[in-house]
Parts: structure tokens; C-alpha cells; sequence
């Protein structure tokens, strides 16, 4: 009877562990290239960025990664 909520907690706790280099349990790929480039998209999008910064800070980023 106990054992479903403790596998539920597990399951749950295993989701929130931060991944950095690895898939994430449920198949979520979280790497901090991907991050990075989500925030980047991001920062384009908002107008923080230019078109030219935007492009330079994408290829610099594929390089690394």
C-alpha cells in the first residue's frame, strides 16, 4: 500500500534533479548548450539583441558545444 506514493516521490524527485550533461529521466534533453541557446533565442526575440550579436553568439556557441 505504501509502495505507489514512495515510487510517485521518487519519480518526482528524480524529475527536478538538475541535469547538465545527460537526458533528464522522462527523456527531456537538457544540456547547457541547449540552455544557452534557448536563452539566446530568447534574448533575439525580446529585442535585447541584435540580428548581428544574435548570429555571432549562435555560432559561437555551436563551436563550443
Amino acid at each position: 500500500m505504501m509502495i505507489l506514493p514512495l515510487i510517485v516521490l521518487i519519480l518526482v524527485f528524480l524529475y527536478f534533479i538538475p541535469s547538465t550533461n545527460r537526458t533528464n529521466v522522462f527523456g527531456g534533453n537538457s544540456t547547457p548548450s541547449n540552455n544557452a541557446l534557448e536563452i539566446l533565442d530568447r534574448r533575439f526575440a525580446n529585442g535585447e539583441i541584435n540580428e548581428e550579436e544574435y548570429l555571432k553568439r549562435k555560432s559561437i556557441l555551436k563551436q563550443n558545444y
